[in-house]
């Protein structure tokens, strides 16, 4: 019994002993396997996670939009209307320019023809005077024919109805004053005493602007003594006439130097004295006073002289001033008094263009003139603005 025990249990130790052998290859297949799975896990896990990844970059490029019909388009816009901007493009263009001339006019204090004149005066017109660009203070030359010439002789043949026909042989006497300094009353008098030498007429040309004389400047006159010489007593009547170069018939008194007192001056008899001699001795008196408004001399001179011509300049005389003048001319302060308007731009922005043919080509000397510059092209576009 004890034999058959003994001998089970040897045969159970050989069987014990022969598993305890195959221990180590199963460990190590174990180990195999379990590394086997370790990889094939983190595999899963790095693939799962590239799955989401594409999922969610997929999620995010397809729009959740999707077109319901296809599009269509118009041959003609929609927008903007071609007739609405068409019909506004057309009302802008008239009721801006129309809206810019209306506040210019309103707005503009200054005479720009003859209809602002004619408004405020009833004080009669006798001529005007074009614009001349030329520069030259003296512009009536013997054989000029000129526009602006022919107008200084227009003037001058209306003078000769302003001061008619005299009983005595003695001279007429024009004084020559305006509202304010620059409209043109020295230019207008020595042009216009040379239009009146060139008709064969002794003509006298006096400087009494003593305040700002500008006439010996225009002829280059070179004599130091003058008017305010002769006033003083310091020198005789003859000694002050220079002949102008302009023309023998032409002779012309400067003012001299300038004296403190030209009012007190002109106040004194001398001035009686020497109107009479001029009247003696000449034809035609032009008297250069200055500015009535500003100044008494010209009032003061008004008694010497027979007619007067009130210098108006287009674009520089004040609307106030031309209204000024009906006062004037109905007080009766200046003998026979008319008007002058002067410095007419053809064609400018004023746009009036008065007279027969001037600016347009009629006279030859006029054609030399018309060739104009690009500059000058230019300059005039922006005088209309």
């Amino acid at each position: 019994m004890l034999k058959v025990s003994k001998l089970n249990l040897v045969g159970n130790n050989t069987q014990v002993q022969e598993a305890i052998k195959k221990i180590p290859s199963h460990e190590r297949q174990l180990i195999s396997i379990k590394r086997q799975q370790s990889i094939k896990e983190s595999l899963y896990l790095y693939l799962l996670q590239k799955k989401e990844e594409a999922a969610l970059s997929y999620a995010s490029t397809v729009a959740d939009s999707r077109i319901v019909d296809q599009a269509f388009y118009s041959k003609k816009p929609v927008a903007p209307k071609k007739s609405l901007v068409m019909l506004s493009g057309f009302l802008l263009g008239i009721i801006f320019p129309i809206g810019y001339l209306y506040l210019k006019s309103v707005f503009n204090d200054k005479i720009t023809g003859q209809q602002d004149i004619v408004k405020s005066t009833t004080a009669p017109l006798l001529g005007e005077v074009s614009y001349d660009e030329s520069g030259e203070a003296i512009v009536v030359q013997a054989n000029s024919r000129r526009a602006i010439a022919e107008q200084f002789r227009a003037i001058r043949t209306n003078m000769q109805y302003l001061h008619g026909r005299k009983p005595s042989k003695k001279g007429n006497v024009t004084l020559f004053t305006s509202s304010v300094s620059g409209e043109g009353k020295s230019f207008v008098a020595s042009n216009l005493a040379v239009a009146l030498a060139l008709s064969g007429k002794r003509t006298a040309l006096l400087e009494l602007d003593l305040r700002k004389p500008k006439i010996t400047k225009y002829l280059d006159l070179k004599h130091p003594v003058g008017l305010s010489n002769y006033l003083i007593g310091q020198v005789q009547i003859p000694e002050i006439i220079q002949t102008s170069k302009f023309n023998d018939k032409l002779s012309i008194i400067g003012s001299g130097p300038i004296p403190p007192n030209p009012s007190e001056l002109l106040l004194q008899g001398d001035i009686d004295t020497l109107f009479g001699y001029l009247r003696e001795n000449f034809e035609e008196i032009i008297i250069d006073s200055p500015p009535i408004g500003l100044v008494t001399d010209a009032q003061i001179l008004s008694r010497v002289a027979d007619v007067t011509l009130y210098v108006l300049r287009q674009g520089v005389t004040n609307k106030r001033d031309v209204r000024n003048i009906e006062q004037i001319f109905k007080s009766n302060k200046f003998p026979k008094l008319n008007l002058l308007l002067n410095g007419v731009k053809i064609g400018s922005s004023y746009g009036y263009g008065y007279g027969y043919g001037y600016g347009y080509g009629y006279y030859s000397d006029d054609a030399k003139h018309s060739e104009k510059s690009l500059t000058s092209i230019i300059q005039n576009i922006s005088k209309r603005f």
